[in-house]
């Protein structure tokens, strides 16, 4: 018998008309890269990439069927989008070999954005993680089994070590219990890589363990990470978000940007599902700012600059102009939002594996799915059949 059928799975290349529904009329969720029953928390399907989604009505219809909120700007759904934001759908089978990849890109967009801030963070860090990450995968392809049993664990030491600094310089950007002081949207992005090489660090480490089948001990690490970026991801949106939603109802915006906005402050306040009553409260929170000018005032320079520009109505930054980094800011929320949705993700695919690890990976290629569209849903058969 095949892995799928003693797994009982089924995988296909199109989203099924149940999983469809249910995700439309809330009875099943997605957490990330597998989705459940709303109600009894059973998981029911998995999902998982290969390649790079492209701007296809395909791609972009099975990310609507899947209940994906990214814009459309940001279509990619992995580790190979431009935006290069985003963590693989699944733990399991993700390679070390993207991980490298994605680690490198944001090393080089950190290294940028430090010498702009003029920051002055520990630059060697960047070559530190890379390196722990690279130990690693030559480690797993390792035939020397000596070798593999004796460097398991400084390998692990050493990814842990590369996500702690980034975390420590996370901190340093946006800080636990200043509030006094907003940080700059620079600094939001520097936190945003920081935090997102974190993550890779996290899934490089808790991988290990994986495939060196201490299952267990990887679901513990996991949970675990899971409550720390819970709220780093936190303190971060509301870094990134206007401290007055009532800007998103100015005429600059598209009312989808104000949705946006409410999906965004649902996850932070934990508030669910989206109902009116929901919708007027937020309405009602930020109703006596809606007539404030002051919040949607042309920024001028100060001093001399600042008067001529007022005189000949040529401010440094209109409101309208600013309304595209509003939006952008909206953007990197969402994709915060999808990222620790993954990583929860991971936990409930480690949890819901059928098979061994290796038995896991072998119920669908990389090629197949590339060949297919780039997305699979693994599906529970009894499920599709009830």
């Amino acid at each position: 018998m095949s892995a799928a059928e003693v797994s009982n799975v089924e995988v296909l290349f199109e989203v099924p008309t149940v999983i469809e529904s249910g995700l439309k009329n809330g009875s099943l969720e997605r957490i990330g890269g597998v989705i459940r029953d709303a109600n009894s928390k059973t998981v029911v399907a998995w999902l998982r990439e290969a390649g790079t989604f492209d701007a296809s009505d395909t791609h972009h219809a099975l990310r609507k069927a899947l209940g994906f909120n990214l814009t459309t700007a940001n279509a990619g759904l992995g580790l190979g989008s431009t935006f290069g934001g985003l963590i693989g759908l699944g733990l399991v089978v993700l390679s070390f070999h993207s991980l490298s990849s994605s680690i490198n890109k944001v090393n080089s967009r950190i290294e940028v954005l430090s010498n702009q801030l003029a920051a002055e963070f520990d630059h060697d860090r960047s070559v530190r993680l890379a390196s722990a990450v690279t130990a690693a995968r030559d480690l797993l392809e390792s035939e020397n089994q000596a070798t593999r049993d004796h460097s398991w664990r400084p390998a692990i030491d050493g990814l842990k070590s590369a996500q702690h600094d980034y975390v420590r310089n996370f901190n340093t950007l946006i800080p636990l219990d200043d509030t006094s002081t907003r940080p700059s949207r620079e600094q939001c992005d520097l936190a945003y890589d920081m935090l997102l090489q974190a993550l890779n660090a996290t899934i490089a480490y808790v991988k290990c363990y994986v495939e060196f089948d201490e299952i267990k001990i990887a679901r513990r690490e996991m949970r675990e990470q899971i409550e720390q970026f819970r709220g780093l991801v936190q303190r971060l949106v509301r870094a990134y978000l206007e401290p007055n939603g009532a800007v998103y109802l100015h005429r600059a915006f598209e009312i989808g940007v104000f949705v946006q906005y409410w999906r965004v402050r649902r996850w932070l306040d934990q508030t669910g599902e989206a109902t009116l009553d929901g919708l007027l409260a937020l309405i009602d929170e930020i109703r006596p700012d809606l007539w404030d000018l002051a919040l949607v005032d042309d920024e001028y320079s100060a001093g001399i600059a600042g008067a001529v520009q007022r005189v000949i109505r040529r401010p440094q930054h209109s409101f309208e102009n600013r309304a595209g980094e509003f939006s952008r800011s909206l953007d990197r929320c969402e994709f915060l939002i999808e990222n620790f949705d993954r990583l929860t993700g991971y936990e409930l695919e480690l949890a819901s594996m059928r098979l061994s690890v290796a038995e896991w990976k072998e119920l669908v290629s990389e090629a197949e799915i590339e060949a297919n569209g780039g997305l699979a849903v693994l599906t529970d058969r009894d499920f599709l059949v009830r």
